[in-house]
């Protein structure tokens, strides 16, 4: 029989209330970092998902990555096809953290913004592609979809 016992083990009561301790040490700080809105938004954002949408910018970089990919297809008919004509982006105007909505639709209906459109549908970036295949434009090959 062992008489002298050096190492002594926690209990399980022990570990489940130093978690309970640690998490209610990280909503106290977020509540005096952030306030009571701040984290409403976020468990809000963690539990009922909203699309953050995607930068103006970054969606204009990704629209001159799709034109020149177009530019390097054989045909109108796989020009239409390509992202540059149909890719859309969700994307957050106002910077208030969730993409455009289309007014007065429930459930949420997002905007959908496109590299070049000259239709109803969507907004458009106006990124231009004037690349020819065959006699048109690529640009003018994707109006030509509506």
């Amino acid at each position: 029989m062992i008489k002298n016992k050096r190492g002594q083990e926690f209990s399980l009561n022990t570990i489940v209330i130093a978690i309970i301790v640690v998490v209610v040490l990280i909503v106290v700080v977020s509540f005096f970092l952030f306030g009571f809105k701040g984290l409403t938004d976020r468990v809000k954002s963690i539990f009922f998902g909203t699309t953050a949408g995607t930068d103006r910018t970054l969606a204009i970089q990704q629209c001159n990555n799709f034109c020149d990919q177009a530019a390097l297809l054989t045909s109108e008919a796989l020009v239409k096809s390509s992202p540059y004509c149909t890719y859309s982006f969700k994307i957050d105007a106002d910077n208030n953290g969730e993409a455009e909505v289309v007014a007065g639709t429930d459930p949420k209906q997002y905007v959908d913004f496109y590299c070049t459109r000259n239709g109803k549908e969507g907004q458009n970036l106006g990124v231009p592609c004037t690349t020819k295949i065959g006699e048109k434009p690529i640009q003018e090959i994707c109006f030509s979809l509506f």
